[in-house]
């Protein structure tokens, strides 16, 4: 009979692996909110009554790219702190950091971005473009609030997974 054991060393560098997710996560972040947001503000496009369904679909999209991208950064958080590894540890607020991570894109894909669309779309034909209201202006607000909250949490994991490489 053979006896297989299983090896302690991993092939996977697991703060690479948060290190690699987040530089990812944040770079497209801030492509989407630095050049593609402006880009269709300049363009006329926001004021549009197709953008509501235009945005959702942007949106929708990368907000499900960033709940995978937080769900593979908990994992392995999760997994971190569970180690008894004593190169690597990860705090309980690096912990906490990467569960409130998670939590955002939840936030953002199940609850601000369907209520920013429903504030948005035009269902009547013969009504011209609406101004922004200040229901949408406070969505606005809120959607800044949140986006400043994942840069300063991933910017600090991702120093932390910095100085563990």
């Amino acid at each position: 009979m053979t006896r297989y054991e299983i090896s302690r060393r991993s092939f996977l560098n697991l703060p690479s692996v948060i290190l690699i997710t987040l530089g990812f996560w944040l770079s497209a972040s801030l492509v989407i909110d630095v050049m593609v947001l402006p880009a269709l503000a300049t363009a006329g496009m926001t004021t549009s009554p197709e953008f509501a369904s235009a945005g959702m679909l942007i949106f929708g999209i990368f907000n499900r790219v960033e709940m995978l991208c937080a769900a593979i950064i908990l994992a392995v958080s999760l997994s971190l702190h569970r180690l008894p590894s004593p190169e690597h540890t990860l705090g309980t607020g690096l912990l906490l950091s990467a569960g409130a991570l998670f939590v955002l894109p939840l936030i953002y894909g199940l609850g601000l971005i369907p209520e920013m669309v429903s504030l948005s779309s035009n269902l009547s034909w013969f009504e011209s473009a609406r101004p922004m209201t200040s229901q949408m202006f406070n969505a606005h607000i809120c959607y800044w609030l949140l986006e400043v909250a994942k840069f300063g949490l991933g910017f600090g994991l991702l120093g932390w997974s910095l100085r563990q490489r």
